[in-house]
């Protein structure tokens, strides 16, 4: 038998992901059980096709959660719940309907009431209905278990906390170090400085010591452990640390404050030639912010922080260069953010990829190898974020359609792959093939014993630089700082802290997903241009450029015509719908809070 989490897709079929490390288990439909996303079950394997395990759910140990918001749907007199969640495929049977005058439409919090039987619809019990200006906030606490406010105990020891600042401290006070962060930076986990001397740079990147205000094993820590990361949405913000205890800890401007501080000595290719990491206190010189960075990097005086900025873009090029040769990935792929004024969706804009951007997340990448290799060359145990290769078959897969298109895949190795991304930038299909190729990917994982991450061509990576919003980060200063802790310890802390780091991944795409189609619902807008990309037989899939979301084009809104799927394309007697290609289209219909874009197709984009 099979431990693991249940993924549950809403076509009824889904995958255990087992506990111990080895590939997942496909579920098909009609084995799933009493089984619901998240949950933790217990499976066995039945029967093995093409290389890969099928099974069959047999019991499940603990829910992934119990509750749920869904809309009341009322047909021929009888009532049920349909979720929100759309990786579960039932409708509810309310128990207390009758009680609670549930009305058609209704959005409703609701628990499940001890279902065992998948030959009926799972029953459930109304807690209480869900006002209008909190619908979005609700579904995505319940979907995602998020908690806003901390337990009174947590908060009540923040008071306690006094750190002292020993004299062994490296003092880097009159250090000129900076901080580049968004505009609306919620924490400030990271500076830097740089000196150039004697044909070497000297990277400093100093971390806010969280350690020193969170004891491990104190009831903050416990709280920050069982949360695992903080969660940023475009409503709410819901931290590991307690704001308060963040305020103090984070490299505010102007004032002092203890750091973790790894000081790289690095050569004109990149290497990193000799390091130190040492405890130390700084004091942020400058906040500065992601635009302001980028205004002074391209402008043209070459004095002052501006010299700095550009000696710093002088260095982070040189990294570039070196990761590049490595075959790093780097995927071109939109992103979009979202803005919320009192309440209600202000717009919905691109998300600008500067040159400042890359200068930061360089030098902490650099950082974080750094740490990881000083961690696995010391002998002690550790926690590193590793990324393992993508699927051989899904590979395959790719490299049929890269053919199908007229482009050239010269193997499977991280080189090659980067090589193919470089030569189709600027083509018609490259957002496509970005898509194709980062879902042949693996998601990149927390793991206790060292391992390379593919993506970032990193031969070990750890997470270090930002320990206010990552537990694992924590962890790792701890462990620098000497503090034990045991490999079970740390297995059980990377299990944990990759469910929720996941679990935060899905919910900031939910979020943004959702108040963007709440925007596009609003009408502002009639008509889209978009890329397909998935098709079926019963339709298309097309993401919207200007949103970056995703929606469906069911076969009752293509022209009317016979349609056979074949390799990624849907062939009609007059017309071709192929992944890759843009449509003009128009919206049917939308409901944001569960996450259905209904799309009518209106043309094909002449490129």
């Amino acid at each position: 038998m099979i431990k693991g989490r249940f993924d549950g897709k809403f076509s009824g079929y889904g995958f255990v992901i087992p506990e111990d490390g080895t590939p997942d288990i496909f579920i098909p439909p009609g084995s799933t059980g009493i089984a619901l996303d998240g949950d933790l079950v217990l499976a066995i394997k039945t029967k093995k096709r093409k290389g890969k395990w099928e099974g069959k759910i047999i019991k499940v140990l603990k829910r992934g959660r119990e509750r749920f918001v869904g809309r009341v749907v009322v047909e021929d007199n009888i009532i049920f719940i349909e979720p929100f969640d759309k990786d579960i495929p039932y409708f509810f049977y309310p128990l207390n309907a009758r009680e609670k005058k549930l009305k058609q439409g209704e959005v409703v919090l609701f628990e499940i009431a001890g279902w065992t039987n998948p030959k009926y619809s799972p029953p459930c019990r109304v807690i209480r209905r869900v006002r209008k200006r909190e619908l979005e906030k609700t579904v995505l606490e319940e979907e995602f278990s998020l908690k806003k406010g901390f337990p009174e105990k947590v908060l009540k020891s923040i008071e306690k906390i006094n750190v002292v600042i020993r004299k062994d401290r490296e003092d880097w006070r009159k250090q000129f170090a900076i901080t580049i962060d968004p505009e609306d930076a919620k924490d400030f986990d990271d500076a830097i400085a740089l000196e150039k001397k004697r044909g070497y740079y000297y990277l400093y990147v100093h971390i806010a010591d969280v350690s020193a205000f969170v004891e491990k094993g104190s009831s903050i820590d416990r709280e920050a452990e069982k949360r695992g990361c903080t969660v940023y949405l475009p409503n709410e913000t819901y931290f590991m640390l307690p704001a308060e205890l963040t305020k103090r800890i984070s490299l505010l401007e102007g004032e002092d404050k203890p750091v973790m501080s790894v000081v790289m000595k690095i050569d004109a290719d990149g290497e990193v030639r000799d390091y130190w990491i040492k405890q130390g206190i700084m004091r942020n010189a400058k906040r500065l912010t992601y635009k302001e960075a980028e205004k002074m990097i391209k402008g043209k005086g070459k004095r002052g922080i501006q010299g700095r900025l550009k000696t710093m873009m002088e260095l982070a090029d040189v990294i570039s260069s070196k990761k590049a040769r490595l075959g790093r990935l780097d995927f071109k792929l939109p992103e979009v953010k979202v803005v919320i004024e009192n309440g209600e969706v202000a717009g919905v804009f691109p998300v600008e990829r500067l040159n400042s951007h890359r200068l930061v997340e360089e030098f902490m990448v650099l950082a974080n190898e750094t740490v990881a290799s000083h961690i696995m060359n010391s002998g002690k145990p550790g926690i590193y974020r590793i990324h393992e290769e993508p699927d051989i078959e899904k590979l395959y897969d790719f490299a049929r359609f890269v053919r199908e298109l007229g482009f050239k895949l010269d193997g499977f190795s991280r080189e090659n792959l980067y090589a193919f991304l470089k030569s189709v930038e600027g083509e018609p299909f490259e957002k496509v093939l970005n898509y194709e190729l980062l879902r042949c990917m693996k998601r990149a994982r927390y793991v206790a014993v060292p391992q390379p991450h593919f993506g970032l061509a990193s031969e070990i990576y750890t997470h270090f630089t930002s320990p206010i919003r990552r537990y694992p980060d924590l962890v790792v200063h701890r462990i620098l700082k000497g503090i034990e802790y045991s490999q079970d310890e740390l297995t059980a802390i990377a299990d944990h802290s990759t469910e929720m780091d996941w679990k935060a991944q899905e919910a900031e795409r939910r979020a943004v997903e959702m108040f963007t189609l709440k925007f596009i619902g609003s009408g502002k807008e009639d008509r889209f241009i978009g890329l397909i990309t998935g098709v079926l037989a019963g339709g298309i899939f097309v993401e919207l450029e200007e949103f970056v979301v995703s929606g469906f084009i069911p076969i009752s809104l293509l022209p009317d015509e016979d349609y056979l799927l074949k390799e990624k394309a849907l062939i009609g007697d007059k017309h071709r719908f192929r992944v890759g290609e843009r449509l003009l289209v128009s919206v049917e219909s939308v409901d944001h809070l569960s996450g259905h874009l209904t799309l009518r197709y209106l043309g094909k984009v002449r490129e």
